[in-house]
């Protein structure tokens, strides 16, 4: 049985995806969001059909997929998605930071500070820097214990 629609983005597109979603926002409401954040980071809005049809044409994938009941989705760091239930559910999230996305993280950590004071998804909810921090300082550590010396000044945290 399906219990979801997904559609995922890949993150090099984001910067386009929000130019487009600002044109067609701009039209339905006569307010320009991308000036003001980026409009891909606000979660409030669900893309039709239509929508995602007019992305396509101006270059932009957009990935769509019916997740199953017991299914897991994984989803790239930085990359724009949206969900559609179909079925009652029950989220479950588990954030991951791989070296190879720990700059798309700090970056949407970064960006997540543009969104109004009050706005639901300004917290930083994955704290890299904590992370970062903490990976470093064991690193360290574990190099100290194994007899290996580490030049703290190369160590550099964002």
């Amino acid at each position: 049985k399906e219990g979801a629609i997904w559609h995922i983005f890949r993150r090099e597109d984001v910067r386009l995806l929000d130019h487009h979603l600002n044109k067609i926002f701009n039209r339905v409401v006569k307010e320009t969001v991308v000036d003001k954040y980026p409009i891909t980071m606000d979660q409030s809005i669900y893309l039709t059909d239509d929508v995602i049809n007019y992305l396509l044409s101006e270059g932009i994938r957009c990935y769509r997929f019916h997740q199953k009941i017991g299914e897991a989705v994984f989803i790239p760091a930085g990359c724009p998605h949206q969900v559609r239930n179909l079925r009652s559910c029950t989220k479950v999230a588990v954030d991951f930071v791989s070296p190879e996305s720990l700059e798309t993280c700090v970056h949407l950590a970064d960006n997540r500070r543009q969104l109004p004071d009050k706005h639901d998804f300004r917290r930083e909810k994955l704290q890299i820097r904590k992370i970062l921090h903490y990976s470093v300082t064991t690193a360290l550590k574990n190099a100290a214990e194994h007899g290996k010396d580490v030049d703290v000044t190369d160590v550099y945290l964002v």
